[in-house]
């Protein structure tokens, strides 16, 4: 099993670049988005994380969503909301495709198993931080409207 994350590529251009594939859920409760903080970045994100070799996306993000808000998936839509970016990183190129999963239905309580997490918080859509993720904003607006 290998770990999607800062994989190396090659991009069309000749240029090295390192990869990341990661997957996550998406839910929204009364006006409120759950977002995550955790020790590697800076800014709020949804609960996710990079896809391993041996599952799928959508195992990825129910794994990942429960690790991180120790909440369980129990119906999602089918079809996601896929953003790629890139961005320079430490000097070296990286590339990101951000695959986002809708929850329709959760149960449990909210409570990250994972020791990385620093907070899991339901924040108002209509006033988000602006210390966000790059994909929050735009993908909030794409499945909220």
């Amino acid at each position: 099993m290998i770990e999607i994350g800062n994989f190396p590529v090659l991009r069309i251009d000749g240029e090295s670049s390192e990869l990341t594939i990661a997957a996550g859920c998406v839910i929204v409760q009364d006006g409120k988005v759950l977002l995550i903080r955790d020790d590697k970045d800076d800014f709020w994100k949804f609960p996710g994380g990079t896809i391993r070799t041996d599952e799928s996306w959508e195992q990825a993000a129910v794994r990942e969503c429960y690790e991180e808000s120790g909440l369980t998936v129990l119906n999602m839509d089918d079809l996601p909301f896929v953003l790629t970016f890139e961005k320079d990183k430490e000097g070296v190129r990286k590339m990101y495709i951000l695959i986002h999963y809708f929850v329709q239905k959760y149960e449990g309580v909210m409570n990250p198993i994972r020791f990385d997490v620093e907070v899991c918080e339901w924040l108002d859509i209509d006033d988000l931080p602006e210390d966000c993720g790059p994909n929050v904003k735009p993908v909030v607006e794409h499945f909220v409207g």
